[in-house]
């Protein structure tokens, strides 16, 4: 009997004029409504996982950005460059040090994202350490995503910090190394260096050396799935974090020429009293500085993503409206033109609940046809949007959060239209009864 009554409702929905066209009506909407709701979640959804990341929480911890209002034009020879350089860094110095001297700081790090040129780097023995244990990482199915390649040569993305770190981020090294061995290695070289899980190990112990001189020991590799926030591109990428697994973490005395600090305030204190604090200190030193927690930026993205989500809404409305309408016309069209037929089916044994049923699954056939339909334009919207400018791994967590808190969303709406309109057709229906049908149906 179940299958009758589904095949029936299956031949309704063929025979109802214009089904096809409010389908795609009805696709487009919950297309609309996938966008929406991406766009809100995603957000969450990088707040709440950078918010995992940081020691403390999203109002005490935050990005100060640096620029240097001083005049270097004069710096045009390569002499002029290395003065520029010490000048910078010796200010730079004395502003990292009048920052973490301010009674409000509990640490502020430099925290810069670059590229680095695999093949610049040698050790001791004038092998290129790093192009044999990239090619191997290269292999896998992320090989595009972790390296960049221009006349220079391969690069790969690499994260500085100031040695205070764990202060700020979740982040854990594996090192056989104690306190006083890396506080020595610090003493002797630029950093220390920790590979990440997925690349191939080099040795601990290992030195290299960059083509400009500088030299770093391998402390160790980082633990498989750590992340760290992007800062620089917090607001603009799809994530606002990145997965250590294919990247280097470099631990340095001093990043040269940093132009973020990171920073955690100590209890009691506001961003706004370091807002106070950074205006004198930028005025003393020259500067120029901009002082965000993540609360803000997060907000920030959230005030811009609201303004685009309301011009979504707007166009939503009005085709959720035209579904609607649409819908229900065309239900009491479908109605008039098959009285007969139900009265038929009432003389065969159907009962009104059959007829509901008959409404009901029609109406529901529309929207899993409308939601699959928009299941596969969604996809096809993600990959055209990012492919090309995220990594694969990336990929796979747009689409996690899709399927986690977005997925169950839209097909709730389609559902929810289903019923909708079976509420709608059920209401006409029982204003005739069974025996008008039957009539009906002879003439």
């Amino acid at each position: 009997m179940f299958k009758h009554k589904l095949r029936i409702a299956f031949d309704e929905l063929i025979r109802e004029r214009n089904s096809g066209g409010n389908i795609l009506l009805e696709a487009v909407s919950l297309i609309l409504i996938g966008v929406m709701l991406f766009i809100v979640d995603m957000n969450i959804y990088n707040e709440k996982t950078v918010s995992n990341i940081l020691v403390s929480d999203l109002d005490n911890t935050g990005i100060i950005s640096i620029e240097d209002d001083n005049n270097y034009d004069r710096y045009e020879t390569m002499e002029g460059l290395e003065r520029f350089k010490k000048e910078y860094m010796q200010r730079f110095n004395i502003f990292l040090n009048e920052l973490n001297n301010y009674k409000g700081i509990d640490a502020a790090i430099e925290y810069q994202w670059s590229d680095m040129i695999i093949d610049l780097y040698t050790d001791t023995n004038g092998n290129k350490v790093f192009t044999q244990s990239f090619n191997i990482a290269e292999q896998t199915y992320e090989s595009y995503t972790m390296f960049t390649e221009d006349e220079i040569g391969r690069s790969i993305s690499t994260l500085c910090v100031g040695r205070d770190y764990n202060k700020l981020f979740k982040i854990d090294v594996i090192t056989d190394y104690t306190e006083d061995e890396e506080n020595e290695m610090f003493s002797k070289y630029t950093g220390i260096i920790y590979m990440g899980d997925a690349l191939e190990h080099i040795e601990p112990g290992t030195v290299i050396t960059s083509e400009s001189g500088e030299t770093y020991i391998v402390g160790g590799t980082i633990k498989k799935g750590d992340k760290m926030p992007k800062i620089e591109d917090v607001s603009r990428q799809a994530t606002a974090y990145e997965t250590m697994d294919y990247k280097i973490l470099i631990v340095r005395n001093m990043i040269e020429a940093p132009e973020k600090i990171c920073f955690k305030l100590k209890d009691g204190y506001s961003i706004n009293d370091l807002k106070n604090e950074m205006s004198i200190l930028g005025r003393k030193m020259n500067y120029t500085l901009a002082v965000k927690n993540f609360k803000i930026i997060f907000d920030t993205i959230g005030f811009k993503n609201k303004t685009f989500v309301n011009y979504i809404k707007q166009i939503l409305y009005i085709i959720m409206i035209t579904v609607i309408v649409l819908q229900v016309s065309m239900q009491v069209v479908h109605l008039l033109e098959n009285f007969g037929n139900y009265g038929i089916l009432y003389a065969n044994g159907f009962s009104a609940g059959d007829h509901y049923f008959i409404f009901l699954i029609q109406n529901i056939l529309k929207g899993i046809i409308a939601f699959f339909i928009a299941l596969g334009a969604g996809y096809l919207i993600l990959e055209f949007m990012y492919t090309d400018i995220v990594s694969r791994y990336t990929m796979r967590i747009l689409y996690n959060v899709v399927l986690k808190y977005i997925l169950w969303k839209v097909a709730l709406c389609a559902f929810a239209i289903a019923i909708f309109t079976a509420i709608i057709a059920i209401v006409l229906f029982k204003r005739k009864s069974p025996a008008v049908l039957i009539k009906e149906s002879k003439k």
